[in-house]
């Protein structure tokens, strides 16, 4: 019965741990990502770069002929 407990206990820390990790690597990814977004643009394949503009202007852009800026 303990070691039955003991192997249920290590199951949940490593699943816990590989959470943590996936949240830690998506962290580091958004943080990266904000902070320099031209770098993803030019990375991104011409067919990815309309949802990462959709993921950081999620209501748009707008351009008014001189000036450009988020949508409402």
């Amino acid at each position: 019965m303990l070691r039955a407990d003991m192997d249920q206990i290590t199951l949940q820390i490593r699943e816990t741990d590989r959470a943590s990790m996936d949240i830690d690597a998506t962290l580091r990814f958004a943080r990266n990502l904000l902070c320099d977004p031209a770098r993803f643009w030019e990375m991104a394949a011409p067919e990815h770069r309309p949802r990462l503009q959709d993921a950081i202007y999620p209501n748009g852009l707008e351009y008014d002929g001189s000036l450009l800026g988020t949508g409402p």
